[in-house]
């Protein structure tokens, strides 16, 4: 019976050990999560703070922002998970405390009562009086061994309150730590619920702001698409009076024998010195609304405050025009082909004079943004084509 109970006790506390250890491995690589979610988090700050220097609010801004939420909602996540297994480990160390307190309790009731029977027996007799004062040597020798065995078992008794002693000291320890750590833990929770939700109130605001400006981008952008509209058919009555005779056009480089426009592509030189292309020809993605696509007809350059846009071929002007929204617009006819030139704040040419490659037809406008552009179309007859595909690389 007394094995049996030893194999139980030797069985729970091997339970106990293994479960006390796999919690230990589960909190471990909670805290290493934890440490990877608040990267991300430092991360999207990082990436916010750029963003804010902007005065525009842009939908990266707010991806930036719901990430960061994201993060912090998984950071709550788990505290929350860690915070379950200290309390779970805290009330098994409250209880495994009361356990250990009741136990020395009794052991020490148990010792102190066995000091109180050496020391009554230590008054009445005296050891050796007590071992040789029998009939025979065997009873003798019996006396001898049961003081032996009172001797040990009363260093037992005594080892077994140090034991319990320690026992409880470091549980007491632990419990203290499994307290401090289930009070920091929620600290740590209330202080992310608390950032949570004032980022959830920036990110409604933000909304709010985005939704504004998505407004006046799409008026703006209703009002560009008029424009390009206006500027379309402007070109296009250019084109079809040229074609029909009301403005009479030569070309200056059949008379001379050159290459013809046609026989230039991918050599015509560039409308403008050193521009950057900004805008490219056909259906474009809307930088900042999603979703969104526009139809840019050919080009935008974007060139120094200042710079001058120059015929790309020899030919002649057959229409200077005011487009709203395009600035002045100039339409130069190279044989059976097209170029305009728009964003213009000023025109160096007239209608029907001729002109040659690299000469200077008009300033380029300045825009809201401080911003000189060059819009550049192509046309074969009335098709527009791709001007990337005609101007040298």
């Amino acid at each position: 019976m007394k094995y049996r109970q030893i194999i139980l006790v030797s069985l729970f506390s091997i339970c106990i050990f293994l479960f006390a250890n796999s919690q230990s491995q589960l909190r471990e690589s909670l805290e290493l999560q934890r440490l990877e979610i608040i990267k991300r988090i430092e991360s999207a700050d990082k990436e916010l703070q750029k963003l804010s220097n902007s005065k525009v609010k842009t939908r990266q801004e707010l991806r930036a922002l719901e990430s960061k939420i994201k993060s912090r909602e998984e950071l709550i996540d788990n505290i929350q998970e860690d915070l379950a297994i200290t309390t779970s480990q805290l009330t098994e160390n409250q209880n495994k405390y009361a356990v250990l307190t009741s136990d020395i309790e009794a052991v020490k009731k148990q010792y102190h009562a066995l000091l109180n029977t050496v020391y009554k027996q230590s008054l009445g007799y005296n050891k050796w009086t007590f071992i040789l004062n029998t009939q025979s040597i065997n009873d003798s020798f019996e006396r001898w061994v049961y003081i032996k065995q009172f001797q040990a078992y009363c260093q037992k008794a005594y080892k077994k309150l140090q034991t319990s002693s320690k026992q409880v000291a470091l549980s007491s320890q632990n419990l203290e730590k499994s307290i401090d750590r289930k009070l920091e833990l929620l600290n740590q929770q209330s202080q992310q619920k608390e950032t949570l939700a004032k980022d959830l109130v920036i990110k409604d605001d933000l909304l709010k702001e985005l939704d504004l400006e998505e407004n006046k981008l799409n008026a703006i952008l209703k009002e560009q698409k008029l424009e390009r509209e206006r500027l379309n058919t402007s070109i296009e009555k250019t084109i079809i009076a040229a074609l029909t005779g009301k403005t009479n056009v030569t070309s200056s480089t059949e008379e001379i024998g050159e290459l013809s426009f046609s026989e230039r592509k991918g050599l015509l030189s560039w409308p403008v010195d050193n521009g950057v292309i900004i805008s490219k020809f056909g259906r474009q993605r809307h930088p900042e609304l999603d979703n969104i696509y526009i139809q840019n007809n050919g080009i935008d350059i974007q060139a120094r405050i200042g710079s001058v846009a120059q015929a790309v071929h020899d030919g002649k002007v057959v229409g200077v025009q005011e487009v709203p929204g395009f600035g002045k617009s100039i339409v130069v006819k190279h044989d059976g082909f097209y170029t305009v030139y728009a964003k213009l704040d000023r025109s160096y040419v007239d209608n029907g004079e001729e002109v040659g490659v690299g000469q200077r037809l008009g300033s380029i406008d300045v825009d809201e943004m401080g911003l000189s552009t060059l819009h550049f179309e192509l046309w074969d007859g009335k098709t527009k084509l791709n001007p990337l595909s005609w101007i040298t690389k």
